[in-house]
């Protein structure tokens, strides 16, 4: 079993790793994503290495990776603002590192990115019902449908459904 290193913010360094994780959630999990193999793997090296910058720092997006010591990258996820919510997108784990504790280790890094750049902001995922076991770990850290149902447009009937993850109230500041 290869030993896998804490989840990380990825580093700009890191883009052509994101394309190969990506491209291999995309293909080994189509109904899990918005978005197709076919499609991202047309997209330039420019997009993988503006994604990686773009996100290895500041409050506006984020892509958490877990490393194993050697070997490709285990998994990944990401999030970014819109709305005046964070939204998580493209979670997913490697088969072979799955039941291992990679996807609760990355939703709660996620989570603790979301909550440092903006603690009174909800969270919010879209989810393929098919995919249970990516519905309990969201379900196990709180998030909640919210009756958003939408089409997976490349993948008819498919649907996700909305989740959503609000923090919860700040305890009151006493007089200072």
């Amino acid at each position: 079993m290869t030993a896998l290193s804490p989840p990380r913010r990825i580093r700009p360094t890191d883009w052509s790793a994101l394309r190969e994780l990506r491209l291999d959630a995309l293909a080994a999990d189509p109904l899990a994503f918005g978005s197709t193999f076919e499609r991202e793997s047309e997209l330039p090296e420019t997009h993988w290495r503006t994604r990686a910058e773009t996100s290895a720092s500041g409050a506006g997006e984020t892509i958490v990776l877990v490393e194993p010591v050697d070997g490709s990258f285990a998994g990944m996820v990401g999030a970014f603002s819109a709305g005046g919510a964070k939204v998580l997108w493209g979670m997913w784990v490697r088969p072979e590192h799955r039941h291992r504790g990679v996807g609760v280790a990355l939703l709660e890094a996620v989570l603790g990115w979301c909550r440092e750049a903006a603690s009174h902001e909800p969270v919010r995922l879209d989810v393929n019902p098919s995919q249970s076991s990516a519905v309990r770990l969201y379900e196990r850290h709180q998030f909640r449908f919210t009756g958003d149902e939408r089409a997976l447009g490349h993948h008819a009937p498919a649907r996700t459904l909305g989740m959503e993850w609000v923090p919860p109230p700040r305890p009151p500041q006493g007089p200072g």
